[in-house]
């Protein structure tokens, strides 16, 4: 028998553990990327899917998020999620009961993770919907098939039932919201700031999801069955989102929450490449090095969020152009003259869900 010896202590937080941590998150990211490579080949070829893969993780903040804060929740959320597309489009063509299971499965664990994911069920209600009579045969298709959808549903309550008899024995409560005194205020969203402010726009700090919004549009005129499923979840998660009281999600480097969908960004991704890929070499050319400059933006900005030249929750419109070639601070006074340039959020005016002042893009 072996027994190994180490000086790091047992105690959860020494460095075994935390490369641990980091190595899961790679481990669960490449299960995703497996699995959204799988459905991309439904719609796409091998070069197509290819590139959209390279393209969402290194000109996305999953980048960031897999190699320097693995232990946030969006790798493993993302993963996730692209497992859940791949099996709603198997089980779309083919009603079998394993596809159902293993969808509880993954539901259980995606809503224990965010409970706001539960929004990714818009994909399958609507996938395949191109009017209202497709809507119509959607809807008999789960009508008839009510007994694998409660299947589907006991195996999701059984996933999440360890956590509620945790919270009902350390708290007296089945359902526990340990977000205290923090809410959603869906009167007051902040759809514009937290699609395009400079604290942490989505598009402008992962600029290379315009192309995959674009690619909405194109999804489109290529493939309704899939564009409504893509275009109602966009903007219901975005209004959601950015109805949180925090609508920039505390100290992160872009918009982290929009990672966790990314799967189903992937899929309008692809559509906008293949659209390029048929035109004339000239926006071939331009195309290809728009997306070579946005990867480089992406890992030269993801650097500077490490060395907090990106600042965590407070970045203005000044503070970003002032370092935007800037790598990391050398001198004293870079700090000092940061800080000058901050525009620091009011956290006590937006917990209650009041507009801390006149923010602009």
């Amino acid at each position: 028998m072996l027994i190994f010896s180490s000086s790091y202590k047992a105690n959860g937080f020494s460095k075994p553990y935390e490369l641990s941590l980091a190595f899961s998150s790679l481990f669960y990211l490449l299960i995703g990327l497996l699995y959204l490579r799988k459905t991309l080949l439904h719609f796409f070829n091998e070069w197509t899917s290819a590139l959209v893969l390279l393209l969402t993780v290194l000109g996305t903040n999953l980048f960031y998020y897999t190699t320097s804060e693995p232990c946030m929740s969006h790798a493993y959320s993302f993963s996730l999620i692209a497992v859940f597309i791949y099996l709603s489009i198997r089980w779309h063509k083919k009603q079998a009961l394993k596809y159902i299971i293993a969808i509880g499965l993954i539901s259980g664990l995606v809503v224990l993770i965010r409970p706001v994911n539960l929004l990714i069920f818009i994909f399958p209600l609507f996938y395949g919907v191109e009017n209202l009579k497709t809507l119509k045969t959607n809807l008999l298709l789960f009508i008839k098939n009510w007994k694998q959808l409660i299947i589907l549903a006991t195996v999701a309550f059984l996933v999440i039932l360890p956590q509620l008899i945790y919270w009902k024995t350390f708290t007296d409560s089945w359902v526990f919201n340990s977000y205290i005194d923090e809410h959603f205020y869906f009167g007051n969203s902040h759809v514009l700031d937290f699609l395009f402010s400079y604290r942490k726009g989505w598009l402008l700090y992962t600029p290379i999801m315009i192309l995959s919004c674009v690619g909405l549009i194109i999804t489109y005129a290529k493939n309704k069955k899939l564009f409504y499923p893509l275009i109602f979840l966009a903007l219901i998660n975005i209004y959601v989102l950015s109805c949180w009281w925090c609508w920039w999600f505390g100290g992160s480097f872009g918009m982290r929450p929009m990672i966790d969908s990314y799967g189903f960004f992937a899929i309008s991704l692809g559509y906008f490449i293949q659209w390029v890929w048929d035109k004339k070499v000239i926006l071939k050319a331009f195309t290809g090095l728009a997306i070579i400059c946005l990867l480089c933006l992406n890992i030269f900005q993801t650097q500077q969020r490490r060395n907090l030249v990106i600042h965590w929750d407070s970045m203005s419109k000044d503070s970003y152009w002032t370092y935007f070639t800037t790598l990391k601070f050398k001198a004293k006074n870079d700090w000092e003259n940061q800080e000058k340039l901050l525009l620091h959020p009011d956290y006590e005016k937006a917990i209650k869900g009041e507009d801390e002042y006149d923010f602009s893009p």
